[in-house]
Order: structure tokens, then C-alpha cells, then sequence
């Protein structure tokens, strides 16, 4: 929660990856001033309503109500301002990371109130028996499915899994052209840790 009021006290919009679907994560973090959650082990359409309607309010989900909204400055508002303006500006990203979830690709991109399909390119390699190999036919043809199925209902391609791989980054926000894109290119871990070797190397300088 501090990395997330950290964000928005410097107009950052914080993503949070939740560990499961269970409504009691979502709500969670949303609660904490997350403004998109991150959605993992996404299977079927099912899975894809159970997040999305754990990440809204009535009328649009099941997302249990709460005094005071982050989000919100925890301003004071009628109940039904605050849930629509609220639910309006929460995105919901599911991950699309297993060979189940590609077989059900395009019932999961039609559920309500999900807005990108990313996909865990790294679980992906693993589910077809090649760990890592980002560079296999197998994902460039799951991208471009993913890719399709996006264009079909106006949902956004997220990228995942490929810090390391600035080429493949460069092709699939290539491959979805016109198209909304999101990349996850880091973590508030990497950033701290970045920062803590700067100081450790710097501090180094002292011991010789």
C-alpha cells in the first residue's frame, strides 16, 4: 500500500499483480489505491467475470463497499458517484498464460469490463515445454492470436515477461498496431533494487 500512495502523491497510475483471483485480493489492493490489477491464472470466461465484477462496484460487480477510497483522496461522496467514478477508472488485466487460456481465448476477451489480455510470455514458454525460449514460433503465434482476438473486441494487448527483450518487445507492439498496448517493462522490486545497488556501489568506494 505505501508503494501504491507513493504513486499517486506523484501521478503514477499503480498496477498491482494480485496472487490469485479471489475476490479478497482484488478488493484488497484496489481498496489500498491501485488503480489497474493484474489478474493471473486466467483459464476460461468464468475466471474472466469472477475478476472482473471482484474489481468493480455495484451496479458493475461485487466489489464489497469501503468508507474511504484512495483512489479518491478519501474525499466524501454519495455512494453511487463514488462507485461509478471508481469503476470507471480501474482497468482490469488478465493474464492469458496457459494453453487453456488461449483454447478460451475470445470467450475471456468478451466478458464485460475487462480490458487487456497480457500475456505471461514466460509461464507461456514453460506450458509448451520450452523454458524461456521467448524466440519459438509457438509465441510469435500466440501473439498473433491474442493480437486478433483484441482487434475483434476493442481490448488491449498486454506485454509480459520480456524486461530483457527489447526485439520482441519492439515486435509485438509492432504486430498490434493500432491497437491499446501495455508493456510491463519492471517492478516496484526492480526499481528498489536498482536503487539499492547505485548506493551500495557508491558506498563501496569507502572500503578501499
Amino acid at each position: 500500500m505505501q508503494f501504491t500512495l507513493a504513486a499517486l502523491a506523484h501521478g503514477i497510475t499503480p498496477v498491482v499483480r494480485v496472487p490469485s483471483l479471489a475476490c479478497s485480493f482484488v478488493g484488497r489492493v484496489l481498496d489500498g489505491g491501485a488503480q489497474a490489477v493484474i489478474i493471473p491464472h486466467v483459464k476460461t470466461a468464468k475466471d474472466a467475470l469472477e475478476s472482473a465484477r471482484a474489481a468493480k462496484f455495484n451496479p458493475d460487480g461485487e466489489r464489497s463497499a469501503i468508507g474511504g477510497l484512495a483512489a479518491l483522496k478519501y474525499g466524501n461522496f454519495s455512494t453511487i458517484d463514488a462507485n461509478r467514478a471508481v469503476n470507471a477508472n480501474v482497468m482490469v488485466i488478465v493474464m492469458i498464460e496457459t494453453l487453456e487460456a488461449l483454447e478460451n481465448l475470445e470467450a475471456i476477451a468478451r466478458v464485460p469490463h475487462v480490458d487487456v489480455l497480457l500475456i505471461g510470455t514466460n509461464d507461456l514458454t514453460a506450458c509448451y515445454g520450452i523454458p524461456g525460449q521467448h524466440d519459438d514460433e509457438r509465441i510469435t503465434e500466440a501473439y498473433r492470436r491474442v493480437i486478433e482476438v483484441c482487434r475483434k473486441t476493442g481490448k488491449g494487448l498486454g506485454i509480459g515477461g520480456l524486461y530483457a527483450r527489447k526485439d520482441l518487445i519492439e515486435k509485438f507492439i509492432g504486430m498490434a498496431e493500432g491497437i491499446g498496448r501495455f508493456v510491463m517493462c519492471g517492478s516496484d522490486q526492480d526499481y528498489v533494487l536498482e536503487g539499492a545497488r547505485r548506493t551500495a556501489g557508491w558506498l563501496k568506494e569507502f572500503n578501499q
